[in-house]
């Protein structure tokens, strides 16, 4: 009982004493546990990498414009075959459905993945149903706040 008095006798002592005052909320603060908070994810880890990544390969495998336009931004570039717009997010996607659509997917692979300033570039090669020679792709993704968010779609003919 007499260590009990003895702690909250000192405590005051500190408090009353200004070069002491201090150390105490050094002291009792060291005795509040940390719980830290998760960080937000930057697009720039590999897993947010690995995701756009596979967003495109979905997208160019299965013939799933969705996987490529979430998230997407409100205006995105899109060439295709030579022919090159700006489009709104709705407008980008029944454009790409269209095209998925009169040039159903056989396979496509990832040539290479680039990375400039805050964007995040895809390439690779596609095989479609209506032609034996493949197109070339490349999707920018540009940094989002946890994601990369797609602005731009080319596909073009392959250089032999």
């Amino acid at each position: 009982m007499l260590h009990a008095m003895v702690v909250p006798t000192r405590i005051a002592s500190a408090i009353q004493c200004p070069r002491l005052l201090p150390l105490l909320v050094a002291v009792l603060l060291s005795c509040i546990p940390y719980v830290g908070t998760a960080q937000p994810t930057s697009p720039a880890d590999s897993s947010a990498n690995e995701a756009a990544v596979h967003r495109v390969m979905q997208a160019f495998e299965e013939g799933m414009p969705e996987a490529l336009f979430t998230p997407a931004a409100d205006r995105i570039d899109v060439s295709l075959l030579g022919s090159r717009s700006y489009y709104s997010q709705s407008q980008a996607f029944y454009v790409m459905r269209d095209y998925f659509r009169h040039h159903a997917p056989r396979s496509f692979s990832v040539d290479r993945t680039a990375h400039a300033d805050a964007s995040l570039f895809v390439m690779g090669t596609y095989h479609h149903a209506q032609a034996d020679a493949p197109v070339y792709v490349m999707v920018r993704f540009d940094e989002g706040s946890t994601t990369w968010v797609l602005h731009e779609v080319r596909i073009e003919t392959a250089s032999p």
